[in-house]
């Protein structure tokens, strides 16, 4: 196990193999009505002891990897727990991704911690769907989903890991009739989802910009939360021949959803060392 250098006062220059350890047990358990998962379905999922205070943190383990009770250096810690990083849960058109993080707990002699972590959905996903009046009227369309900073904090917009982004745009996919859905990772900031439909008459060699807006609620662009599922509902009325009579329709809707799943319960109970 590889761990970072915690300072314990009792164990000073001390190597990290000769530093006192105890037990902690993980159990998986799943609530969600997004995804669902058999126990096994967990074993790809990453966690690690945060150190508290004077504690060193430790590297990620896998699940499925580690046989549980597992064996721990002392000390007072807390458990961080993910199904993927944020960078694979935007690999293509992404994932769910879930994370969460324990209560402090301690880790001592003679007992065998049972750590609890309430993992919640933490990204965002998008569905569209094309009416037939879509299919039947023309040759192609896409429709294309940026996520945005919100207009009142994007003065200095910026991505999570620092880099400048173009009129604050974080991510941006393409969808179309083969792909309907996508995730979104949410930032330290408030985001909104932003579209632009295209589409491609019949005959025509280039895609055409037809009409753009936000996600909206009330009238107004809708900040997106971790865990909702938006889907863009598009529809078309009129001719298909481009004209001022031609109508686009792009609505937007949230649908809620119960959003966490339960590693195990936070117990400690007594436990007889092993000879």
């Amino acid at each position: 196990m590889v761990l970072s250098i915690m300072a314990l006062s009792s164990c000073e220059g001390a190597a990290v193999e000769e530093l006192l350890k105890g037990k902690v047990d993980l159990t998986l358990s799943s609530a969600t009505e997004i995804v669902v998962k058999s126990e096994s379905e967990f074993d790809h999922y990453s966690f690690k002891f945060s150190g508290v205070g004077e504690y060193g943190s430790s590297d990620y383990y896998t699940y499925g990897d580690v046989v549980m009770p597992m064996e721990w250096y002392y000390g007072i810690y807390t458990l961080y727990a993910e199904s993927c990083t944020k960078e694979e849960a935007e690999e293509g058109y992404g994932c769910i991704r879930y994370e969460g993080e324990s209560a402090q707990f301690s880790i001592i002699n003679d007992y065998v911690e049972t750590v609890s972590v309430v993992c919640n959905v933490a990204n965002c996903r998008v569905n569209v769907k094309f009416d037939d009046s879509m299919y039947e009227s023309f040759e192609g369309f896409k429709l294309k989903v940026r996520s945005v900073f919100a207009p009142e904090e994007d003065t200095e917009a910026t991505s999570e890991d620092g880099d400048d982004d173009m009129n604050g745009v974080i991510r941006e996919l393409e969808f179309d009739p083969i792909h309907q859905v996508g995730y979104y990772n949410l930032q330290d900031r408030p985001i909104h989802l932003e579209y632009t439909l295209y589409i491609l008459n019949y005959g025509a060699e280039e895609y055409i910009e037809s009409v753009s807006g936000y996600f909206e609620e009330g009238g107004q662009p809708a900040v997106v939360n971790a865990a909702d599922a938006v889907t863009f509902n598009v529809k078309y009325t009129g001719t298909p021949i481009i004209s001022p009579d031609i109508k686009f329709i792009v609505e937007g809707v949230r649908t809620p959803v119960e959003n966490n799943i339960t590693l195990g319960d936070y117990n400690q109970g007594q436990i007889v060392e092993d000879e």
